[in-house]
């Protein structure tokens, strides 16, 4: 076996392949993943060779904190029990150390009872629980105009105003511990690189945003809505996911993508009344370096 960086078009291809079969539910593109190592080259990208054909992969890069890397091992079933994963796994940790995190992160689906198992035996635990919820488009009814609340596309003008939403934002998430933005250009580059931002202006100041970001696999977009605290219960969040449905369904789109924590009892609330249907959660792993 033969565990090597991914960097020519052949191995991101294996890469791709071997991911794709592992997680259907968040398909990726040869082309999406050489973009992400161009635009963030702190990302590891690695390929398992056995008998001249790629059967694992593995991926280490910085997590949602500075002191976390998150890392991905993937293995194709026939290949299962042959030492692959282990071998990954000990070849990504030495860059979680050289991007200075203390913590490992990870994802794994709630029904992978195998590498659940897995995990634990390499000492990770559960800390958290990420609801994958998805919505299939229609005929999109438009939101309600609210009172004294404004909703429109957003511009570049505007990214410093949504990043200091995020700030605000990010810290009451419902995660195990609070969770600070991340660092701008990171931030960025996952918020703002899809094809639309609405904003929610309270006179001119922006109160809430609500971002897409297409899936190039499929015709899918992934959405992300935050409203400031102080104008939260105002129906706002409601409106701009409902800008968002309408906006997708205009532009081909077949069905929208959301997460939220599993302690985010209001967010869910919100997504069940927009016939949003929730998905088996996404288990969040950790361990130490």
């Amino acid at each position: 076996m033969e565990i090597r960086r991914a960097q020519s078009d052949g191995d991101l291809t294996g890469y791709a392949q071997v991911w794709n079969a592992i997680t259907p539910s968040e398909p990726i593109t040869v082309a999406e993943t050489k973009r992400r190592l161009a635009q963030q080259p702190w990302r590891l990208y690695l390929v398992a060779g056995e008998a001249g054909r790629i059967v694992g992969s593995g991926f280490a890069g910085r997590s949602d904190a500075a002191e976390r890397a998150f890392l991905a091992v993937r293995v194709l079933p026939e290949w299962w029990r042959r030492g692959i994963g282990i071998a990954l796994y000990e070849a990504c940790r030495p860059h979680a150390v050289e991007l200075g995190a203390a913590m490992i992160s990870g994802r794994i689906a709630e029904h992978d009872s195998d590498s659940l198992r897995w995990a634990a035996n390499l000492g990770f635990a559960e800390v958290g629980r990420d609801v994958e919820l998805v919505r299939e488009l229609g005929d999109e009814t438009p939101a309600a105009p609210l009172d004294a609340i404004e909703i429109k596309e957003l511009t570049t003008a505007d990214h410093d105003a949504i990043y200091a939403i995020a700030v605000e934002c990010w810290p009451d998430m419902a995660t195990p511990e609070p969770m600070p933005a991340p660092p701008y250009n990171d931030w960025a580059y996952e918020e703002l690189r899809g094809p639309v931002v609405f904003g929610a202006f309270d006179g001119e100041r922006l109160v809430g945003y609500a971002a897409l970001v297409t899936r190039p696999a499929r015709p899918t977009c992934s959405s992300t809505v935050s409203p400031r605290s102080s104008h939260r219960g105002r129906g706002i969040a409601t409106a701009l996911k409902r800008t968002q449905l309408a906006w997708a369904a205009e532009h081909g789109y077949r069905e929208l993508v959301t997460y939220t924590q599993e302690g985010n009892k209001r967010m869910r609330a919100i997504n069940e009344k927009l016939s949003y249907r929730e998905r088996p959660a996404w288990i969040l792993v950790r361990r130490g370096v």
